[in-house]
Parts: C-alpha cells; structure tokens; sequence
C-alpha cells in the first residue's frame, strides 16, 4: 500500500492555488502561508515564490502520478 502524502490540499482559489492542507500526520488544516512558515517540519516539501506568492511543492522524485494535488 503507497504511502499517503504528509500534506494533501483540501481547498483551492478559482485559479488553482492551493490554499488549505492537512496534515496527514497530526490532523491539523493548515493554511498556505502556515506550511510555509513552518516547512523546514515537511521534509519533501519546498516553497516556490510564485507571481509574490508562497507556493507549496512537494519535492520531485521522477514521478509524475503523485503531484501535490
């Protein structure tokens, strides 16, 4: 059985970007700039600074079927 991601997105704006997560770990929901302010706690995740805004990534590993979502 695959391991569930730590983070999983449970809300998005109109344009895709997401703005609330769990954590799969503790059971928190969190919000974008919350995982970002604390991403050094999620170890396959990195923020990019998109359009002046933090965006959550999950870090690559070679797969393309399990892409943040």
């Amino acid at each position: 059985m695959p391991k569930k991601p730590r983070l999983e997105v449970i809300k998005e704006s109109d344009t895709g970007l997401n703005k609330k997560f769990r954590d799969n770990k503790t059971g928190q929901t969190l919000t974008r700039g919350q995982v970002a302010d604390n991403i050094k706690e999620y170890d396959d995740y990195h923020v990019m600074k998109i359009n002046n805004k933090r965006v959550i990534r999950s870090n690559p590993n070679g797969k393309s079927n399990d892409n943040l979502g």
